[in-house]
């Protein structure tokens, strides 16, 4: 379990347990295709150039900055669109009848020295430090319409200077018939980013390449950098390695880290050409 208390009324007090950040915070009215109301930001929040103090917490498993949207039906990214999208988990989600989606800042406790931690073991070379930490939490949300389907996930925003960042925390996720889109998306779709396994039955379900994957070697989390540019092994639909972050995915056969390596770095091209080369060949003898 997640959770060690849980209270429909206000205030939902937590704990967080294995990669999950705190549990915890205001729980948004029970609807359909609903959303949080407008939350007002502790701290501004830059996202690839652009600086937003507001931001909604959609019930289809996305946020939005300058509105709510209440769409179900994922799309592929990138969409083209005049939105930034943050979806760590677009599809049709039902709260009437049971799950929460929870919502929670923190600009000075240890969930604080937590982001420091994550972020510079993550991204090494930065000497970060949060200042400001908002997390989003999926609990137990069912699919439409079977109210006995539950998926937890988590979308995490944190930002320190002018740096920030994004983390999507994946707990166990129901198979469910719905597609489903995982990654973000940005105004005319500048820079985009989709998590394998979207739009495809390995989303979900007890080999969900979201809860099994990473791309910091935390199995169930994902981390991008968010300020400007592109970090990843994944952007734009292409392959490749930036600052220190490599992306793995079962069955451990592609990506930028390559297994059997020691430490943080990213393989270099040969090595994975070398590494793909070496299993072809092993299949075949």
């Amino acid at each position: 379990m997640l959770l060690t208390d849980v209270s429909f009324a206000g205030e939902v007090a937590s704990q967080n347990q294995g990669h999950f950040y705190p549990i915890a915070g205001t729980a948004t009215t029970r609807s359909l295709d609903g959303s949080s109301p407008l939350i007002q930001l502790q701290r501004p929040f830059v996202y690839f150039g652009n600086t937003y103090s507001i931001l909604y917490v959609n019930h289809n498993g996305h946020l939005t900055f300058n509105s709510s949207y209440w769409s179900y039906t994922p799309q592929r990214f990138p969409l083209y669109e005049s939105r930034d999208l943050i979806a760590p988990f677009w599809t049709d989600i039902d709260i009437r009848n049971t799950g929460l989606v929870l919502y929670n800042q923190y600009t000075n406790d240890s969930v604080l020295q937590q982001a420091t931690q994550d972020i510079n073991s993550y991204f090494p070379n930065l000497s970060f430090s949060a200042e400001w930490v908002f997390v989003a939490t999926w609990y137990e949300v069912a699919y439409f319409p079977t109210t006995g389907t539950k998926a937890t996930f988590q979308a995490v925003f944190i930002s320190g200077g002018a740096k920030s960042f994004i983390l999507f925390n994946y707990g166990s996720l129901a198979p469910t018939v719905w597609n489903v889109q995982a990654g973000y998306d940005t105004i005319n779709s500048v820079h985009h980013f989709t998590i394998p396994g979207s739009f495809s039955s390995s989303a979900t379900g007890v080999n969900s390449t979201f809860t099994l994957g990473s791309n910091v070697n935390v199995t169930g989390r994902w981390a991008f950098r968010v300020d400007s540019g592109a970090s990843g092994c994944q952007f734009n639909g292409k392959l490749f390695c930036k600052e220190n972050v490599f992306f793995f995915s079962l069955p451990f056969n592609k990506g930028c880290q390559i297994p059997g390596l020691k430490g943080r770095s990213p393989a270099g091209f040969l090595e994975i050409v070398s590494h793909l080369l070496l299993i072809t060949w092993s299949r075949y003898v």
